[in-house]
């Protein structure tokens, strides 16, 4: 008997530690790679590295366009609301325990709790913006529009893949490139419209507004309907498409809102700023801070439209329909350059698929435009180790980026500005006073053709186009009646004028039809070929 107990209260511990044993090979064996995998994407993250924009200069070496470093300070909308102190509040206002609150509110995607969820959400972004704003001296208003702006950035993502859904349902041709270009100018009015009727609170940041999605999803709905009978198309087809690509779109959405940084602001903040807010980001969660190139024009107008500006791609209108310019290069390769060993092309695409080029800015006009490729060189990446608080400790592996080109043009500064002044309005006494000096100027070395001046006036300041962009300035630019983004010297229509005499003077010497001496006189017709061609001056110059 008593060996029989012995061989049990044995047996008891051998049992235990086998089992002990057993769940430590399965933890460190069998399913080792995994846990692995997941214990170093928590500790272990990849950065994009972006090069510096190559310098634009003139031809004496004077700066026209460089990089600069810029503060960027970035908000996670995930990382903001702890779900542990997020089901304890909703357990304290419903009288449930923590544990069935935490059920309740589940992931935060669904419906269930979604209004009391989302109320503490945005009480603690907003506390979180709030401190933001009094540390960088940033007003509160600028930090949520870029939320808003993030957001917007996100449903328009989802409204083209909506877009491009719905098409598959049309034939090819000329009715699905008439649904799809309906369907996307709407769905863009009804992104802008949704972001401002959540004012002043958030669509995705805190939560999903289903108010909002519902309405804007049944307006679209209609719509759809609407506009697929017309076409000639099976409504009940296209709507059961719509359906799904809507489930799927929410989703992707608010996954979208609340596992990416979004930028609050970007400017160049002071270091004592800057170290303020790194003391502070233990209290801050979400928040984080770094660093990018930023665009800068130190000579401001000067030679605005040969040395040109930077900006989004956005969209354009070709062939009869609306086309991202941004997605035809993605779609060509144009982002993937071999970054690094350790960012393969798929975990690329992913970071892409995430949002994580959107903000990248391309040459939008002048030389910026012409020479883009050149100028921007390639990424890089590393690989870095962070704390729990998502700050980083130690480099594991560095890429580095292939910074872009330097380019020196032909364009003196100092002459180009020379040139723009005599465009003053005192030198233009016969203008109306309403009225603002318009015109271009250029100058060529005659022993090289190089161009030493291409100035259009009125001009713009580029750095007033650099994203973020003043909605208040660009406005002005682009609703100026006098166009000053419009650059005269290469597009503008104008008479050639008495300048030109001389060249068809040469060139009719040149062939034999004129004589030394000879004169030509001008009536203010001139009939060839069946056709008569008037001079400026309705009776001619004589």
């Amino acid at each position: 008997m008593h060996k029989k107990r012995l061989l049990v209260v044995l047996a008891v511990p051998f049992m235990l530690a086998a089992v002990v044993a057993a769940r430590l090979w399965t933890l460190q064996v069998a399913d080792g790679a995994a846990f692995e995998e997941i214990a170093r994407n928590n500790r272990v993250r990849i950065q994009v590295l972006r090069p510096v924009r190559g310098t634009i200069s003139d031809r004496r070496g004077r700066v026209m366009a460089e990089d600069r470093p810029r503060w960027t300070v970035s908000l996670n909308p995930g990382k903001v609301l702890d779900p542990a102190r997020a089901a304890a509040e909703i357990a304290a206002q419903t009288g449930t325990t923590q544990e069935a609150a935490a059920r309740s509110i589940g992931r935060g995607f669904g419906r269930r709790m979604a209004d009391e969820v989302r109320t503490l959400r945005e009480k603690a972004v907003d506390e979180t913006l709030e401190e933001v704003s009094g540390i960088l001296g940033v007003g509160r208003e600028k930090l949520v529009a870029g939320l808003r702006a993030a957001e917007l950035q996100i449903l328009e993502v989802e409204s083209r893949e909506r877009v491009r859904v719905v098409g598959l349902e049309a034939p090819a041709g000329q009715r699905r490139e008439a649904l799809r270009d309906m369907l996307r100018r709407f769905e863009r009015r009804a992104e802008a419209e949704m972001v401002a009727a959540a004012a002043p609170g958030y669509v995705l940041v805190a939560g999903i507004r289903y108010d909002l999605l519902d309405a804007a999803e049944a307006a679209r709905r209609d719509w759809v309907a609407n506009a697929a009978a017309e076409a000639g198309l099976d409504a009940g087809k296209v709507l059961k498409k719509l359906a799904e690509a809507e489930k799927a779109s929410r989703l992707r959405a608010v996954k979208a809102a609340w596992s990416r940084d979004h930028v609050l602001c970007e400017r160049f903040f002071s270091h004592e700023s800057i170290l303020k807010l790194e003391a502070s980001l233990e209290n801050l969660p979400g928040i984080s801070i770094g660093s990018a190139p930023a665009r800068m024009y130190p000579r401001g107008v000067c030679a605005c439209h040969a040395v040109g500006y930077l900006g989004f791609l956005g969209w354009t209108r070709r062939g009869g329909e609306e086309v991202n310019r941004y997605e035809e290069k993605e779609e060509g390769g144009f982002f993937y350059d071999g970054v690094s060993e350790f960012l393969d092309r798929e975990q690329y695409e992913e970071m892409e698929a995430g949002g994580e080029f959107v903000r990248d800015l391309f040459g939008k006009s002048g030389a910026e435009c012409m020479i883009d490729t050149e100028l921007r060189g390639s990424r890089g990446a590393r690989l870095v180790e962070h704390d729990r608080m998502g700050r980083m400790q130690k480099n594991l592996k560095v890429h580095p980026p292939r910074n872009g080109g330097n380019v020196t043009l032909t364009i003196d500064a100092e002459l180009s500005e020379a040139a723009a002044k005599a465009f003053r309005r005192d030198l233009c006494p016969n203008l109306p006073e309403d009225f603002a000096p318009r015109g271009s100027a250029v100058v060529l070395d005659p022993r090289t053709g190089a161009v030493l001046v291409l100035v259009s006036v009125p001009g713009f300041d580029p750095n007033d186009l650099i994203p973020p962009v003043d909605p208040g300035k660009a406005g002005v630019l682009f609703t100026d009646p006098a166009k000053p983004l419009l650059n005269r010297a290469i597009s503008g229509c104008y008479e050639p004028g008495s300048t030109f005499k001389a060249v068809t003077a040469l060139a009719a010497f040149a062939e034999g039809m004129l004589k030394d001496g000879e004169t030509i006189g001008c009536g203010g017709t001139f009939r060839k070929y069946g056709h008569s061609f008037r001079c400026n001056a309705r009776y001619g110059h004589g």
